[in-house]
């Protein structure tokens, strides 16, 4: 409860600042604007297109940053039994980021982005005291990111081929319909869902209609999402997991997805529809009795809308998936049904609010899934609550977010705040601390004492 009561404070000196103010600006008061809120409906072209009267050249654009990123844990106590010591100094990682644009002609573009990063706290901490798993997947790491070419065949048909992340859905939070991308889950909540999507190969085709757009996608690669590695504070079990089979990238295992999307004034529409890898692999017992993690193939549909009111957004999202296996019952397959809801409103100056809630409903739910390992509950709530106010012209913004596990955060929750400040045009620096607390959850009984300080210091170019 201190910590509720913490956040709370640090929130109202924010507000005190310049307040809630009733006097708000005509551009407060104004609707919003349906194309700024809702970027994750639009698949059309990332750059600017030509001006179709001027003859095609080629144009190439960069842009990329260097950080520094530091992370102090505060909630841990001297490990037993000769695990990993994560007191103090977790992160002390440099990395740079490249993005690369290049346009042939009025027609097509392409996009090469990718990364590389080192983290010198593993050396100064005493590598030997680490698990090789955890240096293997944190000490350092570069990968190209996304890289692709990106096509105009008619005014109404485009085309991408490469690497390439797909966002589908309203959420800011919570992965409903956004199902195509594994995502990156070794430290849990301390980034945002746009930060850890990984890239695929794909081929997407869009088809423009009007308002509608309908998009087919065919993902090539078969890519396993990131979990915290053994040995790490994020780590869940005790022992290391089984290697996960993944499936090769055949013709075969070849994935599809469609999306039929409408754009209205104050008012979005989609319907989806997915074959896709889980992103949670199934244990299997093999016959020579070993464990394995393999993946399982889902089919999903569902649909979302966005609804524009004055300076508020609602939103929702529906979606149905079958396929889903558990050990506990190995030769069942079960639906579930996923559902969110949620607003944003901007009527503050210079603050917006968001709340969402969700749940997962598995069908049929048998009683044996609340055993280890699966611990899968009928019905799973989180909801989540996000806050963000911007400071003297912008230059200091103020961001928390709750989130909770069960209806009243019975089950565990997780609090963030950060303040990121522009020093200026090429220098950010982003300061604040993650919290979390336990609950009847097994997740957050294990995560209760990760609480953590960081600081960033990014210079752009």
């Amino acid at each position: 409860m201190k910590h509720y009561i913490i956040f709370c404070m640090i929130l109202i000196l924010c507000y005190n600042q310049e307040g809630f103010s009733q006097e708000q600006d005509s551009q407060v008061n104004e609707s919003f604007d349906i194309d700024q809120l809702m970027e994750e409906f639009d698949e059309a072209p990332s750059f600017s297109e030509p001006d179709k009267t001027e003859s095609p050249r080629q144009t190439f654009d960069h842009a990329g940053f260097f950080k520094i990123s530091t992370t102090i844990n505060l909630g841990h106590k001297a490990p037993k039994g000769g695990k990993t010591d994560h007191r103090g100094l977790s992160r002390l990682r440099g990395e740079s980021h490249l993005k690369c644009d290049l346009r042939f002609s009025k027609f097509w573009k392409a996009r090469m982005s990718g990364y590389a990063r080192y983290d010198l706290s593993y050396s100064i901490n005493d590598r030997d005291s680490y698990t090789q798993d955890l240096l293997d997947s944190k000490e350092s790491e570069s990968d190209l990111h996304e890289i692709y070419i990106q096509g105009t065949m008619t005014s109404q048909l485009d085309i991408w081929f490469g690497r390439k992340i797909i966002v589908w859905g309203t959420s800011e939070t919570f992965r409903i319909v956004d199902v195509i991308n594994p995502v990156d889950y070794r430290e849990f909540g301390m980034l945002d869902i746009e930060e850890l999507r990984l890239p695929l190969i794909l081929t997407q085709v869009n088809y423009y209609a009007g308002p509608w757009t309908l998009s087919g996608v065919m993902i090539h690669e078969n890519r396993k999402r990131q979990m915290p590695p053994f040995g790490s504070d994020y780590y869940l079990a005790d022992t290391p997991m089984p290697d996960e089979l993944v499936p090769s990238n055949t013709i075969d295992n070849t994935m599809f997805a469609s999306a039929l999307t409408g754009r209205f004034s104050g008012w979005d529409i989609s319907f989806n529809a997915a074959k896709f890898n889980k992103d949670n692999p199934q244990i299997e017992i093999m016959d020579i009795g070993m464990l394995t993690l393999k993946q399982c193939q889902l089919k999903m549909v569902g649909a979302t809308i966005a609804l524009v009111y004055g300076n508020w957004l609602l939103k929702g999202e529906l979606a149905g998936s079958d396929g889903h296996m558990f050990v506990n019952k190995p030769d069942t397959t079960f639906f579930r049904l996923d559902a969110m809801s949620g607003f944003e409103y901007s009527g503050f100056k210079d603050t917006s609010l968001s709340f969402e809630i969700m749940n997962q409903h598995v069908c049929q739910h048998d009683i044996k899934l609340l055993n280890p390992p699966d611990r899968t509950r009928e019905n799973t709530f989180q909801s989540a609550f996000r806050l963000t106010k911007n400071l003297f012209h912008e230059k200091l913004s103020v961001t928390g977010l709750i989130l909770l596990s069960g209806t009243t955060g019975q089950h565990g929750s997780f609090e963030r705040l950060s303040v990121d400040y522009d020093w200026n045009d090429a220098i950010d620096i982003t300061f604040g601390f993650a919290i979390y607390q336990t609950g009847r959850s097994y997740i957050f009984k294990r995560l209760q004492d990760n609480d953590r300080i960081f600081l960033d210091i990014q210079y752009n170019f």
